[in-house]
């Protein structure tokens, strides 16, 4: 064989769209160079679903360098704010990121939606509308699976499947889960990882009005959700200006928790999320104020807590005394958020990398304008 692996993205964007109605999805890879698992450099190429099935297969037994134990294969939602170019570089470096911490023989498949509007608002509707490719996810995988024992029968390595979802990629994926227009989501995958969630905090919480979004991600990974999120995180606490809600990845879960989502774990990842440590790992060309935001795909210490999930199925010692902490402190308060010039916010400070960058944010790594304290 040539390279060992390709790149994978699956894509429901109209010829790269940044902010337009999603279109029919289509399967797209890359050859990696010699000894590389991702190549962000080069762009991908449309592939036939059934090459592209059969590649990823192959590809899966090629990074199983050990039979003993599972190939980890993972699905990427990006948020916010990514046009098609951002989307694959971002994928290729959390990728990386994921098997240079520790993950190993595994590969991650990007899923990338058109995402890079000048509002939060027009976003969220183009992630309802994302169904087509949240179904495409989880098509793949048994598609996979039939690939390889058909053509390695005993030789095909044993799978662990995860969906893992950044910011408003969980908004994506709660919301057309919720709305059961993606068959066969019970089961389909071993593990969701929520990433800073950008969706209402009252997903996983008794008789609320989004209770079936959070029942739909559970079903969907048989009860083992992990929630990584904090207070840190200034993205995500501006979307509560904005959208004038509460959000999941910023305070926590609202309480009590659902008797139909239980042993969902949260993780209160401030201890490692703040700013002062994650503006030594995330690319600088994020922004200051996106750094906290970022850092979950780059801060070495919250990539390894991911990887325990998809390895070892539960949390080493370490994060077990951080869940513990949290869980014998008080709860996360739902004060409301104080209100501000939400459009002058969103505009100066959380585009990045992106049309309307230059146009309007000016230089990103300037101090962001102080915000009022809640009352």
């Amino acid at each position: 064989m040539s390279f060992p692996t390709r790149t994978y993205m699956l894509s429901n964007r109209v010829n790269e769209a940044d902010c337009t109605a999603p279109g029919p999805v289509v399967y797209l890879s890359n050859m990696n160079f010699p000894a590389q698992a991702y190549n962000e450099l080069l762009p991908q190429h449309v592939v036939d679903k059934a090459a592209w099935i059969a590649q990823l297969a192959d590809d899966l037994v090629r990074v199983c360098v050990d039979p003993s134990r599972p190939v980890v294969l993972a699905f990427y939602i990006h948020g916010y704010d990514t046009s098609a170019t951002d989307a694959r570089l971002a994928h290729a470096l959390y990728g990386s990121r994921l098997s240079s911490t520790g993950l190993g023989q595994s590969l991650v498949v990007a899923a990338s939606w058109p995402s890079n509007c000048d509002t939060p608002y027009w976003a969220r509707q183009y992630a309802e509308q994302s169904a087509n490719l949240m179904a495409a996810m989880l098509d793949a995988i048994p598609l996979v699976r039939k690939q390889l024992e058909a053509k390695y029968g005993k030789r095909a390595p044993l799978l662990v499947t995860a969906v893992i979802a950044h910011s408003m990629g969980n908004y994506l994926m709660s919301t057309t889960l919720a709305s059961r227009t993606v068959p066969n989501y019970i089961g389909a995958v071993d593990w969701v990882l929520m990433l800073a969630p950008d969706v209402d905090h009252a997903i996983f919480t008794r008789g609320s009005l989004v209770e079936n979004q959070g029942q739909a991600i559970y079903q969907m990974a048989g009860g083992n959700v992990w929630v990584f999120w904090t207070w840190n995180d200034d993205v995500l606490k501006a979307d509560e200006y904005a959208g004038n809600w509460y959000v999941l990845g910023y305070r926590g879960p609202q309480r009590p928790i659902s008797p139909t989502t239980p042993g969902v774990l949260f993780i209160d990842s401030g201890t490692v999320a703040y700013a002062g440590n994650a503006e030594s790992y995330v690319p600088y060309d994020y922004g200051t104020l996106a750094a906290v935001h970022s850092s979950y795909r780059f801060v070495t210490q919250l990539v390894f807590w991911q990887i325990l999930a998809l390895r070892y199925g539960k949390p080493d010692e370490a994060l077990q005394r951080v869940i513990d902490a949290r869980a014998a402190g008080e709860d996360a308060a739902a004060a409301a958020p104080a209100q501000m010039p939400l459009d002058q916010f969103i505009y100066q400070n959380l585009r990045r990398r992106s049309h309307a960058s230059k146009a309007v944010c000016g230089p990103c790594s300037a101090t962001p304008p102080q915000v009022a304290p809640s009352a």
